[in-house]
Formats: C-alpha cells, sequence, structure tokens
C-alpha cells in the first residue's frame, strides 16, 4: 500500500510537534462536512468487485434507505437485507485482518492503517476519524475485489451529495431513497 503524499506530511508534521496547525487544518476541511452533535449522518457500502453494491444511508433518527445493483441494474431493497449484507461482507473482511502500518493521532485526528500483499493480492484498512468525521474503509482482493466503507458523523447535506454521486443508482432508485430519508 502506498501512502498518499498528504498522510506523509501529516506524519512528518505530528512527529515534529505539529499538532496545533494539523488541528487548524482538520478544522476548515471537516466543517463542511460535520454534522452538529446528535445529527449525524451514517453512510455504508459494500461491493464485490464491479458486479454488486449495497449501499446504506441512516438518518439521526433512525431513518433508512438502501439500494443494490447487481448486474448493472439498481433497485430499492429493505434496510434489513441491506445491513445482513453489509455484516456479512464486513465479517469476512474481518477474519484474519492485516498488521497495522500507520498510527497517527493530534488533536482532532487520527489515522490508523493497515494492509499486506499476502498471497496473490493485497488486503487493506484505513480507519479516520477527523473532527468527528470517521471513515472505515475495508478491502480485499485476494479472492475477487471486495470491500466495506462505512462514513460517520456527516450532515444531511453530505447524505444527500453522497446519494446523488452515486453512478450506478438509477434517478428512480435515488429518488425513492431521498423520500424514505425526508430528503
Amino acid at each position: 500500500m502506498r501512502a498518499p503524499l498528504l498522510l506523509i506530511a501529516l506524519a512528518a508534521c505530528a512527529l515534529a510537534g505539529c499538532e496545533r496547525a494539523i488541528e487548524s487544518s482538520v478544522s476548515r476541511s471537516v466543517s463542511e462536512h460535520a454534522a452538529v452533535p446528535g445529527q449525524e449522518w451514517t453512510m455504508q457500502i459494500a461491493g464485490a468487485g464491479n458486479e454488486d453494491a449495497v449501499f446504506l444511508v441512516t438518518s439521526p433518527d433512525g431513518r433508512t434507505a438502501a439500494a443494490r445493483v447487481a448486474g448493472g441494474v439498481s433497485t430499492l431493497i429493505a434496510d434489513t437485507e441491506a445491513q445482513g449484507l453489509i455484516s456479512t461482507a464486513q465479517a469476512a473482511l474481518s477474519e484474519d485482518p492485516p498488521p497495522e502500518k500507520v498510527a497517527i493521532a493530534a488533536p482532532g485526528f487520527s489515522l490508523k492503517v493497515s494492509g499486506d500483499n499476502a498471497g496473490d493480492g493485497e488486503r487493506g484498512r484505513v480507519r479516520i476519524n477527523v473532527g468527528g468525521v470517521s471513515v472505515a474503509v475495508d478491502g480485499d482482493d485476494t479472492n475477487g475485489d471486495s470491500g466495506v466503507v462505512r462514513i460517520g458523523g456527516v450532515n444531511e447535506e453530505a447524505a444527500l451529495k453522497f446519494i446523488e454521486d452515486i453512478d450506478d443508482l438509477s434517478p428512480e432508485v435515488k429518488a425513492q431513497m431521498r423520500e424514505k430519508l425526508g430528503l
């Protein structure tokens, strides 16, 4: 796994004792999408290759909307079905997690990266928390591409943008998701 230049710069800055500079830049970059406490939205994606993906969005009051893309066709599905598919994918990725490679923490920011390239593919895990917005990514391409992404702590605008930016969902399914969530 290659670390992006931003991660290297953050690591160097943290090692040099620049916590205040990190906290300031993190606050500016996250404030646009961070939710007010108690108003956090969560988005989850689970996918296997380019053939199948599940999307689940949860509002602060517990309303959910889920969609599935299979064979190029998108459909609205029950949130329990989406939760089951995401949980199954996450459980498969959590077996024998890769060793931790990088861990960086500063006020309002933490980053943990782990991964390996054992066998015929790569496995990786990234956990980022920036000013209350969290991103968790687990991926494995040793037995075909599969991955799970969870984004939490974001505001309503970010949740709406998430739905609108899913290219594989039809306009009808996007509208159904927005309606279920009251967006």
